[in-house]
């Protein structure tokens, strides 16, 4: 079962005004926790090494179309999980889709994956990852990924010094284009887009030291972990 958008939102106010987040938390009401991980995890889509343990699954709800909530939607349902090692954020994404859609010759008329990421100068930095590549056809210098060999997993890394930065934050967005036979693409991602259209992103704040029994975690209220 996922986690409840409104229990979420409470939740991350309270980690806002506990980490003194509260000027990332004023602009966007999607934040993630993403902590330091005991190693670097290999990115092969499978998520067996020890940096997934514990780690809290933050779901992917949004139709970035209408801007409505597709909770216990029966056709379509992702969670993502994220750490970080020097110099690289590392994600995990479980998806669950009734028609997974590959198309090798045409990577763009397949169910992909793409990250979003605002720049200094007003423009968006895309990286998408159309199911069954093992590299985003954008940058795979900056952005690697694998997906398990049934696509319900991606685990992918994206080169930042962003856990460097005075604020120690990531400005980003993620979203899943679903492509089923027959029917309109749907897009469900993580934060909305505008009215315009324009996306909007959700903020990734990264915890200095590894998640420990002294340390709090964003595992909130033993919630369920699918992983």
């Amino acid at each position: 079962m996922l986690l409840g958008r409104p229990l979420l939102q409470r939740i991350c106010i309270l980690l806002a005004l506990a980490f003194g987040w509260t000027a990332a938390a004023s602009e966007t009401e999607w934040t993630y926790a993403a902590f330091k991980g005991k190693s670097a995890p290999i990115v092969d889509g499978s998520l067996d090494d020890p940096s997934w343990e514990e780690i809290e699954t933050e779901p992917l709800l949004r139709d970035l179309e209408s801007g409505a909530l597709r909770e216990g939607d029966a056709d379509f349902e992702a969670e993502f999980k994220a750490v970080w090692r020097d110099g690289s954020l590392y994600v995990a994404v479980k998806i669950r889709d009734d028609q997974r859609i590959s198309n090798q010759s045409e990577p763009m008329l397949s169910d992909r994956f793409v990250v979003e990421m605002p720049q200094s100068d007003g423009q968006t930095k895309r990286f998408r990852a159309p199911l069954f590549q093992i590299q985003a056809v954008d940058n795979p210098t900056t952005f690697f990924g694998e997906w398990s060999s049934d696509g319900s997993v991606l685990e992918f890394s994206l080169e930042t010094n962003a856990m460097f930065s005075a604020d120690a934050q990531l400005r980003l967005n993620m979203y899943y284009i679903d492509v089923d036979a027959g029917e309109s693409d749907r897009t469900i991602g993580w934060a909305n887009r505008l009215n315009s259209g324009d996306p909007q992103f959700g903020t990734i704040h990264f915890q200095r030291g590894p998640i420990s029994a002294n340390t709090l975690s964003t595992t909130w209220g033993g919630v369920k972990t699918l992983y």
